[in-house]
């Protein structure tokens, strides 16, 4: 196996490549085998980054298997360790991740939580699932579930932690559609020297009018 994955990595080429990648899904989801697990998470992550053409189909498998699986710790380590790269192309992985975000009110809380913790990072370098992670999470704070508003208030604080004060090129610095929760935060939140309300994120202040709310 090692001699395979050293040729279908570094070298680039795809000696059996279809069947190892099917057996490396099984490995990891195999139970109450942590080494196998292992094997399968630091192989997945090694494709995805020496060959990013397998990006988007092994992104949509694992989102697969975060709602299909009864063994999900080494699948959700495999998505942490994926998505934390900062040189994970976006546009490969797009779709995979709304339908992740999409459908996260739909996986057990202690899992969504665990997606929340690494997520934000990588959705807030792209508009379409910035913006869509805030709708999903601003629905989720109004069902009667507690544990979907503990969901979305976790959520929207990490958002909170991971965006700074935005330059004029950051993805989330000016929004082209400002939504009245926007305008409704900015008239809540007090008006100091400090703080220079024109560089505060348009995404800051609809967070804040959600959590105020």
């Amino acid at each position: 196996l090692r001699v395979i994955q050293e040729n279908t990595c570094k070298l680039g080429q795809n000696v059996a490549l279809n069947g190892f990648i099917g057996l490396t899904f099984m490995l990891l989801k195999t139970k109450d085998a942590p080494a196998l697990n292992n094997f399968a998470v630091q192989f997945l992550n090694e494709l995805v980054k020496q060959r990013t053409e397998f990006t988007s189909d092994i992104m949509k498998i694992i989102v697969k298997m975060l709602f299909n699986e009864s063994n999900k710790a080494p699948i959700i380590e495999c998505f942490s360790l994926m998505v934390q790269r900062k040189s994970l192309p976006i546009d490969r992985c797009e779709e995979a991740l709304t339908d992740l975000i999409e459908n996260l009110t739909e996986l057990e809380l202690d899992t969504a939580l665990a997606i929340e913790s690494v997520i934000h990072n990588t959705i807030l370098r792209s508009s379409k699932l910035r913006d869509l992670m805030t709708t999903t999470m601003r629905n989720a704070m109004y069902q009667n579930k507690p544990e979907m508003r503990k969901l979305a208030v976790y959520s929207f604080c990490a958002m909170l932690k991971k965006v700074k004060k935005p330059k004029s090129n950051e993805v989330f610095g000016m929004s082209q559609n400002l939504s009245m929760m926007s305008f409704l935060s900015q008239s809540q939140i007090p008006s100091t020297g400090e703080v220079n309300l024109r560089r505060v994120s348009v995404l800051v202040l609809e967070i804040i009018g959600l959590l105020r709310k």
